[in-house]
């Protein structure tokens, strides 16, 4: 889905909105354009039962099956089949505004950078409020028994919080590049407490009344480096150890390589294991003595090549003899 597709403008629906019900959270009417868009897109292309990727900007959305049914029911004013669903699409909603918003502050210039910005703002509050009720919801359905209801609501919210992490971290990270650049340069970015940005022709102010951020603290620091080393420490000895122990292709013997074995009909390399197909008429015939050091004769020459297992059978018998490794040998008939 390209995100040139999904820009406010062209979310808006033809039809105009219906009556505004009072008990209606203030989210609701401001998403609906953008599940509308996103429901336009699914029916061209058609619902899948896997996940979509709908990339906007820097932001990828991830719409899960159940959020392509439910956008699709909410396209053609069909009410959710349960209660929890609303909050699904509300927090669907909200993760395409915030992307909308957040490519669009980035992209354009004047006032309609300011109008995205507003948006983006407006979003991000709107956010924090249906996650902190999908937190509530949660409880009450676990509390009710819908563990499948929950993780449905569970999922939507991670993928809602992960969104504003990261648009907070980008805009952190603009605000400490502001902190770094000389005075008589510096703009202020502020947010107020509706999520209402300033204009793009901000004043200068003084240090003393720039906002300033939280920097972690070297303890903090110390702790994640901790925890990398560890992390890699771990991962390291995990794949070394799949590389140790996996399966490596050794040494073809042949038929001609066993001529102490009676009765040799076939050799199977199954690296580290090797079978050896005998006849049963000449295995049979020969006692238990011979059949000892016919399998250690095999040893002999598979266990310096790094063999583990070698198994003697016949066409119509298995497991006749075999040797696991060490000194010791089975002999079963």
């Amino acid at each position: 889905m390209s995100e040139d597709q999904a820009t406010p403008d062209q979310a808006l629906p033809s039809a105009k909105p219906g009556p505004p019900v009072t008990d209606t959270p203030p989210w609701r009417p401001l998403v609906q354009p953008y599940l509308l868009r996103l429901a336009s897109k699914i029916t061209d292309e058609g619902p899948k039962k896997h996940s979509i990727s709908f990339p906007i900007g820097r932001t990828s959305i991830l719409v899960s099956p159940l959020d392509q049914v439910l956008a699709l029911r909410a396209a053609e004013n069909l009410d959710p089949e349960e209660p929890h669903h609303l909050m699904l699409l509300d927090a669907l909603g909200l993760e395409i505004l915030i992307a909308v918003a957040r490519r669009k502050a980035e992209q354009s210039e004047g006032s309609e950078k300011t109008g995205a910005e507003d948006r983006l703002g407006q979003g991000l509050d709107f956010a924090y409020r249906i996650s902190h009720a999908m937190t509530i919801g949660m409880r009450k359905l676990s509390d009710e028994g819908g563990m499948d209801a929950t993780n449905e609501v569970h999922d939507a919210r991670c993928r809602l919080t992960s969104l504003i992490d990261d648009v907070e971290h980008a805009i952190k990270n603009d605000m400490a590049e502001l902190e770094d650049t000389p005075e008589q340069e510096r703009f202020v970015y502020q947010w107020d407490s509706s999520g209402t940005a300033s204009g793009t022709t901000l004043p200068k102010v003084k240090a003393s009344e720039k906002r300033t951020l939280s920097r972690p603290s070297s303890s903090g620091n110390g702790r994640q480096r901790l925890v990398l080393a560890v992390l890699i420490l771990v991962f390291g000895a995990i794949a070394i150890n799949l590389w140790l122990s996996r399966p490596r292709q050794l040494q073809d013997f042949s038929v001609e390589d066993f001529p102490k074995v009676p009765g040799i009909e076939q050799v199977i390399n199954r690296s580290p294991v090797l079978l050896i197909v005998v006849t049963e008429r000449q295995w049979a015939a020969s006692d238990r003595y011979e059949k000892h050091e016919a399998v250690d004769s095999v040893r002999k020459i598979i266990e310096p090549a790094g063999y583990k297992r070698v198994e003697f059978r016949s066409q119509i018998s298995g497991n006749l003899a075999s040797w696991n490794g060490g000194s010791k040998i089975v002999i079963t008939k």
